[in-house]
């Protein structure tokens, strides 16, 4: 129950509290020392737990505490863990961060100075030096799974990863998820570079069919999905990517045009296309979604 029993294929979130609970993990984290395979499942019931969800938070787990202090005592002296601890931490250290709610907390259980001496605790062990080893070698992985934990233990310490979601988008542009991070880590010098690459990779001229109450799903969709992630980024760049933002407009999953809409929204209007408003207003008598002809009305 506290090894593997949480864990599924929708959300660890949704059976944590109940493992946390009923497996008693702050009394089997209380030994002396515990066998591997209960620590890497303690951090991910607190990590889960921390996290919070459609089920129990940390909150609701009134020894958690008394858990996370055995779980940080554990991991001081355990070498050779596997990143999901690095993102347990992580979330820990934000968790212990927050400003808020701690009022509360100090009545159930909490005392400053227990989170105080947990949030030194967390800043120390974030700093282990064998961390970037870890990402390095995951990075470099063909397993999905892997990489992606890497790249969040990456995010966390800081770490640049760029080029690597950029290698893996030139790799396969209509399947790629590296779409995301490679826009979440691009600048404004580096965008011109992205929207060249993508202006050339994915078949845009197949997207601006016309607008439709299209959910976009499906493998006929994989280009309109690539569409959604330059979209969902433009709106931090005014006057870069314009081309994209037309097609958005005119492509028939709704998914586009709203965040098509979103991005053009965020421009200042002194740095709209000369075609922008004559487009507005063509769409607005086309628009079959009830809530996007709304808002293209109101502008």
């Amino acid at each position: 129950m506290l090894r593997d029993g949480f864990r599924n294929d929708i959300m660890d979130e949704y059976l944590a509290g109940i493992c946390a609970r009923t497996g008693k993990l702050h009394e089997a984290l209380s030994a002396n020392s515990v066998d591997r395979a209960l620590l890497d499942g303690a951090a991910g019931i607190i990590k889960a737990l921390l996290c919070g969800g459609p089920a129990d938070s940390i909150e609701d787990y009134r020894e958690g505490p008394i858990a996370i202090q055995e779980y940080l005592r554990h991991v001081s002296q355990t070498s050779a863990l596997s990143l999901e601890h690095l993102l347990c931490i992580g979330r820990l250290r934000y968790f212990l961060s927050e400003a808020a709610g701690w009022e509360d907390r100090y009545s159930k259980g909490w005392t400053s100075a227990a989170r105080d001496e947990m949030l030194s605790e967390c800043t120390r062990l974030r700093e282990r030096p064998d961390w970037k080893i870890k990402i390095d070698s995951a990075l470099r992985s063909p397993d999905n799974l892997v990489f992606y934990e890497a790249d969040s233990a990456a995010q966390e310490l800081g770490i640049d990863t760029r080029d690597i979601h950029f290698d893996r988008v030139r790799s396969e542009p209509l399947k790629s998820s590296s779409w995301y991070r490679l826009l979440q880590q691009t600048n404004e010098d580096q965008i011109e570079e992205v929207l060249s690459f993508a202006e050339r990779a994915l078949p845009l001229d197949e997207i601006a069919t016309g607008p439709a109450d299209s959910l976009g799903l499906g493998e006929k969709y994989a280009a309109h999905h690539a569409l959604d992630w330059i979209l969902q980024d433009l709106k931090r760049f005014p006057g870069h990517g314009w081309e994209f933002i037309n097609i958005g407009l005119q492509s028939p999953v709704t998914r586009n045009r709203n965040m098509a809409l979103n991005a053009l929204l965020e421009w200042p209007k002194p740095s709209w296309p000369e075609e922008a408003p004559l487009l507005l207003a063509r769409l607005r008598t086309s628009e079959p979604n009830e809530k996007l002809r709304e808002r293209l009305e109101s502008i």
